[in-house]
């Protein structure tokens, strides 16, 4: 809230002697434009290190040296990470007007990918998509997918300000409720995410 306020305060200062300006920065219309982006935003996934990643994948390797480039590239994630945080791949967000218009699913169809390593954003085709289906996107990571209905469904409306609905969810729905941290120790013991 505090950061908001003096973002604000720093547009009003250099902006708020025109009138149109005055009226989109209303406080008013500026945290709703702060909501929109934070609910609607897409991280712009244009790092270097992941296209390194790519094509250090895309090597002809034997499995041992896969095994190998695997843990170096581990290491040096680690290490990255350490320095700047869970953003390691994202060098801002953007609103991209197609893709803020899909729903969420837990099974999407479509995902999200910036393919040639810029600001422009695709949408992928996750698997055969038939004439007339909605396309879907996940707002959830990977691992979050696999994870329990009664945790994604949390973490949605947690952070989304939603009930998940889609198929995935209906057709789990007599499933338990296992908790995240239940959720969290077999993680570490599986070592899946």
């Amino acid at each position: 809230s505090s950061g908001i306020n003096a973002e604000y305060g720093g547009l009003l200062q250099i902006f708020g002697g025109h009138p149109l300006v005055q009226q989109i920065l209303a406080r008013e219309s500026f945290i709703s434009l702060i909501a929109l982006i934070g609910m609607n935003g897409q991280g712009v996934g244009t790092s270097s290190f992941a296209d390194y990643c790519k094509r250090a994948h895309a090597i002809p390797l034997t499995k041992d040296e896969k095994d190998e480039l695997e843990q170096r590239l581990d290491v040096l994630y680690d290490k990255i990470y350490e320095e700047s945080g869970t953003f390691t791949d994202v060098e801002g967000t953007g609103l991209y007007e197609v893709q803020s218009k899909l729903n969420h699913s837990c099974e999407p169809n479509v995902q999200v990918k910036f393919v040639s390593s810029n600001d422009e954003v695709s949408l992928v085709a996750l698997r055969d998509i038939a004439a007339g289906e909605e396309l879907s996107i996940s707002y959830l990571s990977c691992c979050q997918l696999e994870s329990s209905r009664h945790s994604r469904r949390k973490f949605l409306l947690e952070n989304y300000l939603f009930e998940c609905g889609c198929a995935k969810c209906k057709a789990q729905i007599d499933d338990p409720d296992v908790t995240s941290e239940e959720e969290d120790e077999e993680d570490s013991e599986n070592e899946m995410c």
